[in-house]
C-alpha cells in the first residue's frame, strides 16, 4: 500500500539503533482517508535516511502485539513469490528467464569442458599403455627419452584425432 508521511520523527533506541516515529496517511479503493498514527520505521527500510513529511512511501504496517505493548512496524513490499515446477516457491523480483538462458549457457560451456577434459585424459592414458605394451623395447638403455616421447605423441594424436568417431560402438576397430 501506498502512504503519505505526515509526522516524521528520527529516533535511536538504547542500543544504537536507528528508527523514526511516522503518523502515515491513506486512502482505501472508494477514497475514504485515514490516518495510522505512531508507526514504527527501522532504518534498513529503503531510501530511511532520505524520508521526510509529505513522501510518499509503499509498504505493508504490521501490526503485532508484544505483551502489553502494540508493536506497529511499517516494512518495505516483499519479492513476489512464485511457484516453480518442482511445486516450491522462488522469491525475485523477475527476470528470470534471463538468468535461465544465461544459466544454461553456463551449463553447456560446462559439458563442452567436461569432454575436452575426458578426451585429453583418456588419450593420454591409452597413449601410455599402447607405448608401454606395445613397444617395451623401449624401456632399454639404448633408448632415450625422446624416443618415447615421440612414439607416445604419435598414438596421443591418433587417438585424438579418432576420438568419438564411429557412431556405433560395435563397428569401432581398435586400430
Amino acid at each position: 500500500m501506498i502512504y503519505t508521511i505526515e509526522e516524521l520523527e528520527f529516533q535511536t533506541t538504547k542500543s544504537g539503533i536507528k528508527k523514526a516515529t511516522v503518523d502515515l496517511a491513506y486512502s482505501d479503493k472508494d477514497g475514504n482517508a485515514f490516518t495510522e498514527k505512531a508507526i514504527t520505521v527501522w532504518s534498513d527500510f529503503p531510501s530511511f535516511s532520505n524520508l521526510k513529511i509529505g513522501d510518499g512511501v509503499e509498504g505493508d504496517v504490521v501490526v503485532k502485539q508484544n505483551g502489553q505493548y502494540t508493536n506497529r512496524t511499517l516494512y518495505a513490499p516483499r519479492p513476489v513469490s512464485v511457484k516453480t515446477a518442482s511445486g516450491g516457491t522462488k522469491q525475485g523480483f523477475g527476470g528470470g528467464s534471463a538468468m535461465m538462458e544465461k544459466k544454461a549457457q553456463g551449463i553447456a560451456k560446462s559439458q563442452e569442458r567436461k569432454e575436452i577434459g575426458i578426451e585429453l585424459s583418456s588419450t593420454a592414458r591409452d597413449a601410455t599403455l599402447i607405448v608401454t605394451t606395445f613397444y617395451p623395447e623401449l624401456t632399454q638403455a639404448q633408448y632415450k627419452d625422446e624416443d618415447i616421447k615421440k612414439e607416445w605423441l604419435k598414438w596421443r594424436k591418433w587417438l585424438r584425432d579418432n576420438f568419438g568417431e564411429a557412431s556405433d560402438p560395435t563397428e569401432a576397430l581398435p586400430f
